[in-house]
């Protein structure tokens, strides 16, 4: 939602964000965007959103009739459906969604179709908004975008994570199930023979952390797996000029899944190539064969083969990493998210 406020602003929108929380981060990050930012007060945001924004719901009255909002969740949106806004744009992401279909279904149809229009970040994700009673006419795939520019430069971390020249896979992201890190780690022991420099880096902090160490060791591997933890922003960029190539294969795990993966975009702004998991909106972020290639995430048999592919055939690699860049700077650019997102606003209008 971020690169979307700023886009919005490049394209010469009134744009004001309403957001959350406290402290001289916020206020320096705040200070220097381009949108006016409010930040409400309030604790267990999760837990109280809904009474909170009705509270502030007379300043947000006053301009609601030439305002259109942009509610990044669908149950953000919901405690303002009654003011006259111009039009309401909810955004969807997918998790949210298989939450609200188990806990609260009936509301989530209803404002969902209080919507103008809803934005998708994978059609996968829209089906599952169709599957939970979102109107099809209503439904709009509109992919993520970055910043390459805040992942630009020289610097890297390899000396930092301990590693030599040899070839480096990179996982960056919540230590959670679905994100797939345990099965890399399954898949690694054939590939060691063949790269006896191999390095695994799974950066990032979650509940799963124990669980994947425990993994490391059984497969007799502990050694070449890297557990760096979390990587501030100002060092993404770094993080993913380290590695070889980028290596996600998410899978649907209970009721979790990849609606899209911004980390693939962000991977490939550094011209570097993923594989991603075959499942949810993996593949709509990893075009096979032009942007980097899927993997059945449920096999670390298929992960294995689709990681040696890449790393025995470096030249593929190279044109699959500079694509992936060349897709991220113009099909997945902020400006062509910000022009189909506002073609949406003018095709919405009058719609209910």
């Amino acid at each position: 939602m971020d690169e979307l406020a700023r886009g919005l602003v490049q394209a010469g929108q009134d744009v004001q964000v309403i957001s959350r929380g406290r402290g001289p981060d916020l206020l320096a990050h705040d200070l220097s965007h381009p949108a006016r930012v409010k930040r409400l007060p309030g604790h267990s945001w999760l837990r109280w959103h809904p009474q909170y924004l009705r509270l502030h719901a007379p300043f947000l009255k006053k301009k609601a009739r030439t305002t259109v909002l942009h509610a990044a969740t669908w149950n953000l949106a919901q405690p303002l459906l009654h003011l006259p806004w111009r039009q309401v744009l909810i955004y969807l992401h997918g998790l949210e969604i298989l939450d609200a279909r188990r806990e609260s279904p009936a509301q989530l149809e209803k404002t969902l179709n209080a919507a103008h229009a809803l934005i998708s970040n994978s059609r996968h994700v829209a089906d599952l908004a169709q599957g939970a009673g979102a109107h099809a006419h209503r439904l709009h795939v509109v992919h993520p975008s970055i910043d390459p520019a805040r992942l630009a430069g020289r610097d890297h971390l390899r000396r930092s994570w301990n590693v030599t020249e040899g070839p480096v896979l990179l996982t960056l992201g919540r230590l959670v199930p679905r994100k797939g890190q345990d099965m890399m780690i399954r898949s690694l022991p054939g590939l060691l023979a063949d790269f006896p420099d191999l390095v695994y880096v799974i950066a990032g902090k979650g509940q799963d952390e124990n669980r994947l160490r425990a993994i490391s060791r059984e497969q007799g591997i502990h050694d070449r797996v890297r557990f760096t933890g979390f990587v501030p922003e100002e060092s993404l960029g770094a993080a993913y000029r380290s590695c070889t190539l980028y290596a996600m294969p998410c899978r649907e795990w209970a009721d979790d899944v990849e609606g899209f993966g911004i980390t693939y975009l962000e991977a490939a702004a550094c011209g570097r190539p993923a594989l991603a998991g075959d499942s949810g909106g993996a593949p709509e972020a990893v075009i096979h064969g032009r942007t980097g290639l899927l993997a059945d995430p449920n096999s670390p048999r298929s992960i294995a083969a689709t990681l040696r592919t890449l790393l025995e055939r470096p030249a593929l690699a190279r044109r699959l990493g500079a694509q992936a860049r060349h897709r991220v700077l113009t099909d997945l650019s902020r400006q062509r998210m910000v022009e189909r997102v506002l073609q949406l606003c003018a095709g919405a209008k009058g719609q209910g």
